[in-house]
């Protein structure tokens, strides 16, 4: 997406339209896993680009890297708001996450995979799933963490091995 400015209606429609599955995603892994508050957060997140589209510089992030960033941000201060709120917290079973297409044994690994990113450290967190369940890019990742790309292809190699060491822990 090539957008130097968002002026109107079309623009903001056309950030929805791309980016609003994925922002979703991201937020959903951070609440954990709570439908209906990343849904909540998600379009307080597309309302903020919205009142905030004069202050997007294209000259110094991408319209990606910028609405991420927003949601970031935005996640960060609801959690700052709520105290009482814990950022990981029971996986919650959706029907956002089904798909009749797996086995069984794909299904644990997912739920396994799933409980184990609740259990790393918030930017061990971040960072997996803005690569592996966003797609971010090293550099968009880089972009919107502020650390150069080789800082943070180690802070998700190491993100990784932690992930690997939780869910390899669980007993049965």
């Amino acid at each position: 997406m090539n957008i130097q400015r968002i002026e109107n209606k079309n623009d903001m429609e056309k950030i929805f339209i791309d980016f609003h599955l994925q922002i979703y995603r991201y937020i959903y892994y951070k609440t954990g896993q709570k439908k209906e508050l990343a849904e909540d957060l998600t379009e307080d997140v597309f309302v903020k680009v919205w009142t905030n589209r004069d202050s997007y510089k294209p000259e110094v992030s991408s319209i990606k890297s910028w609405v991420y960033a927003i949601a970031r941000y935005h996640v960060i201060d609801y959690y700052r708001k709520n105290k009482n709120i814990y950022e990981t917290s029971e996986n919650e079973d959706t029907d956002y996450d089904k798909n009749d297409n797996l086995n069984q044994d794909e299904g644990i690994l997912i739920d396994e995979v799933k409980e184990g990113l609740s259990r790393l450290e918030k930017k061990d967190r971040d960072v997996i799933i803005l690569r592996y369940i966003n797609s971010l890019s090293i550099e968009e990742i880089s972009e919107l963490i502020h650390k150069k790309s080789s800082a943070t292809k180690v802070m998700i190699h190491r993100a990784l091995k932690h992930l690997k060491k939780v869910v390899d822990s669980y007993d049965y």
